[in-house]
């Protein structure tokens, strides 16, 4: 009897009560936010702050119950008729007081059973399904990726909030981001970012500096960074997918408007930065300013119109051709514009064309660029600035918002082609010249408006007189000049004795085909798909390679209206498809429109180390090496798969390289003999005296190279110069009947009226006329 009074004396206390009320109706709002966090993205620090909350109003509810019941029972036992009445009414609340805690704790346990088999579906799904496929999908992300980085990025912030205790989630989450620190001089500045792919897309918020531990994306962003009363300053972050990086900060020094020179943006210090350019060595940069955009001819126009090209005191550097030393006089005699007045090569009357006053300044020496620079208070860039602003790395992103491949140069803010702390227009629009030279040349960098956008991480060397319509320049100015010598240094670099060069033996060179021989094995071929357009057929098709468990996808274009079997051409390109990270940029276009158009098929396999295929770092011998092996099995695998089918004509299969694929050509051809012509545009050996390793030399292979060739270059090209195709034909070892070579007033690209007209006529000379 006791023993029950005792358990009724708990039930009915009122502290025990109020404590039960409290618990469960917390456990309840707390499990509510638990699933707002999982669900709908509440800030996860809500969950401190209910508990904060919750337990320090504990002890208050827990006082409060206490002393209300104090009170009750200093009042005492009510005695009567309405003392009984009163009783009853107590009992009754009693019971209700009983009944509440009860409800309430029946809620909380159907509340946490309820959400915890939410939690646990939804746990199982991530687990089973979300993660794998995302674990999936970084797999073939590129290293630089700009667009879709920031979309697992948000998908791997939703499975976090699901998953935030899973160690296989952990392993994604730190193959997915980076951890990035940020100061700023002076603190309390606000950081955005997003996509550099999707530069039109809202920023978002990071926090504000400084900023410690945050997990940033891998791959390419844009930040911007702002505080109030100061100029906002950009930059583009890097952190590939392909790497393992230690905790890093990053510092940026905030200027006011009226701090800032007018067109320039600050470029923060770097030490031990790793120069981007393949042969020059790396070297430290204190901060210095930079143009933003490249000169125009309207700002150009201020130099000559304060008679700068009379005056010597901004013309430093000594006019030099061929080892002589030219006057000023003599120099200035050669400084005229296309009616003969003073200015750069394509203006008039010393004046530029109407409407071209916000275009690039074309038309203009070394020597000129230099003056201006002077005439302004700056300087040339040296390859190491460029360098460290172009973020080369990231080529295969940045360069699709590059002006390539197009009619002309254009004005600034036309393309979102962003490169580090808000420089514009690096990648294409026009060359720039380079304050270092190698021997009596300079170089140009960046790639320009007429040609492809690989040219962007290339260094070339013209002669400093040079005046062309698509080399300009931008300046920078020293903030700290300490090193100015160091970075101005001349790079002598080895050019080759095209005179004098000595094909390995017969015997040697049977040794390195040997070495680029595969075993064959089962191709296995899947068609995977098949689409129809107004002028060809697309057919996607996998087969097994000896090298790797990736099947190697060969796409086949049909022409529509011939009869099979096809004369078929087997397509190389150029170097942007080492660049590209996605089979998406593998567009027909103007490529080879023109060969299905005329009735004959295309075959472009997905060479190794093209279009995200296997990643192959250039830098890097070992991997280059293995990856042109890889290349040679993949051609030889395309032509084993062109021989299974009925509607290609085995007899009739050409090869049709382009730049790259004009330089890999002889590899190609000297070892694969079912091809039966070759049509190479923009070709020539290799410039270093030695190729990177010795057994892929252009010069071993081709006069191996016998089928009948057709060669089509440019005289300026300034990559695969005049003398390296020269080169090339001297060496080729089909018959002089059977090769013809033409050269066009152009630089590295060809007309493509002649582009069509040359090739087509060449087929119906070898392999005769299609099946209509």
């Amino acid at each position: 009897m006791r023993s029950k009074t005792f358990v009724e004396g708990i039930i009915h206390n009122p502290i025990v009560q109020t404590f039960v009320i409290f618990i469960s109706g917390g456990w309840i709002i707390l499990e509510i936010n638990e699933y707002f966090i999982e669900n709908f993205g509440l800030n996860e620090a809500t969950r401190n702050i209910l508990l904060i909350i919750l337990l320090s109003a504990l002890p208050v509810a827990v006082f409060v119950s206490w002393y209300i019941g104090r009170k009750q029972k200093e009042k005492g036992r009510p005695s009567s008729i309405n003392g009984d009445k009163k009783g009853r009414k107590s009992m009754s609340l009693k019971s209700r007081k009983i009944v509440f805690p009860g409800v309430l704790i029946i809620i909380a346990i159907g509340v946490t059973v309820g959400f915890r088999k939410i939690s646990k579906s939804r746990i199982d799904r991530a687990l089973n399904s979300t993660l794998p496929e995302l674990v999936e999908e970084i797999k073939y992300l590129g290293a630089s990726e700009g667009k879709e980085n920031w979309t697992v990025y948000y998908q791997a912030i939703e499975l976090r909030r699901i998953l935030r205790n899973n160690s296989e989630f952990h392993q994604l989450w730190n193959d997915i981001t980076v951890s990035l620190s940020l100061n700023t001089h002076p603190e309390g500045a606000k950081v955005y970012a997003k996509p550099y792919s999707k530069p039109d897309t809202s920023w978002y918020f990071i926090g504000e500096t400084p900023l410690k531990g945050f997990a940033f994306p891998r791959g390419l962003s844009r930040i911007r960074i702002e505080r109030k009363d100061f100029k906002p300053q950009f930059d583009v972050i890097l952190k590939r997918f392909d790497r393992e990086y230690e905790a890093d900060t990053l510092h940026y020094k905030l200027y006011k408007e009226s701090e800032v020179p007018e067109g320039m943006v600050h470029i923060t210090s770097r030490l031990d930065d790793q120069n981007k350019f393949p042969g020059l060595p790396n070297f430290s940069l204190s901060s210095f300013w930079m143009d933003s955009y490249e000169v125009t001819n309207k700002e150009y126009k201020t130099f000559v119109d304060a008679g700068g090209y009379g005056n010597p005191s901004y013309w430093k550097f000594p006019f030099m051709v061929e080892g002589d030393t030219m006057t000023f006089d003599n120099a200035m005699d050669v400084f005229i514009d296309n009616t003969g007045w003073i200015g750069p090569a394509n203006w008039e009357l010393g004046e530029f064309q109407t409407g071209t006053g916000d275009l690039p300044v074309t038309g203009i020496s070394w020597y000129e660029a230099s003056a201006y620079a002077r005439f302004v208070n700056k300087s040339l860039p040296t390859v190491f600035h460029w360098s460290y602003v172009s973020q080369a790395d990231a080529a295969p992103e940045i360069v699709k918002f590059g002006n390539f491949n197009n009619d002309g140069p254009v004005e600034k803010r036309t393309y979102n082609s962003m490169t580090r702390f808000g420089t514009y227009d690096l990648p294409g629009n026009v060359g720039e010249w380079i304050f270092n030279s190698s021997g009596n040349d300079r170089f140009i960098v960046g790639g320009n408006y007429k040609e492809p956008s690989y040219l962007y991480s290339f260094t070339l060397q013209i002669s400093p007189w040079n005046r062309n319509e698509i080399t300009g320049f931008r300046c920078i100015r020293y903030i700290d000049d300490s090193l100015k010598q160091q970075l101005t240094r001349s790079f002598d670099q080895e050019n080759r004795d095209y005179t004098n060069l000595q094909p390995v033996s017969n015997e040697k060179f049977q040794v390195y085909k040997e070495l680029l021989e595969y075993e064959r094995t089962e191709l296995n071929p899947t068609d995977v798909l098949r689409t129809i357009t107004e002028d060809w057929v697309k057919e996607i098709t996998y087969v097994d390679v000896p090298y790797e468990d990736a099947p190697l996808k060969i796409l086949t274009f049909l022409p529509i209206n011939y009869k099979p079997p096809y004369q078929a051409i087997l397509y190389f390109p150029g170097f942007d498809a080492h660049y590209s990270n996605s089979m998406e940029d593998m567009n027909v276009g103007s490529r080879f429109d023109f060969f299905l158009k005329s009735g004959r098929a295309v075959i472009w396999p997905v060479y190794y180390s093209s279009y995200g295929r296997g990643r192959s770092n250039i830098q890097n011998l070992n991997e280059w090496k293995q990856s042109y092996k890889n290349i040679i099995i993949d051609v030889q695998i395309t032509i084993d798969y062109l021989q299974t089918r009925k509607d290609i004509d085995s007899e009739r299969i050409a090869y049709y390289g382009a730049s790259w694929g004009g330089c890999v050509a002889p590899y190609i051809l000297a070892t694969e003999e079912r091809f039966n012509l070759g049509i190479l545009i923009l070709f020539g050996v290799s410039s270093v005296e030695k190729y990177r390793f010795k057994e892929f030399d252009q010069i071993d292979y081709i006069p191996h190279v016998k089928i009948p060739m057709l060669l089509l270059g440019g005289r300026f090209d300034l990559d695969l110069t005049f003398e390296r195709q020269q080169a090339f034909y001297d060496f080729l070892g089909t018959p002089k009947s059977d090769t013809k070579w033409m050269v066009y007033e152009t630089t590295h690209w060809i007309p493509r009226k002649d582009l069509i007209n040359e090739s087509l006529n060449w087929l119906d000379k070898y392999f005769g006329p299609v099946n209509k």
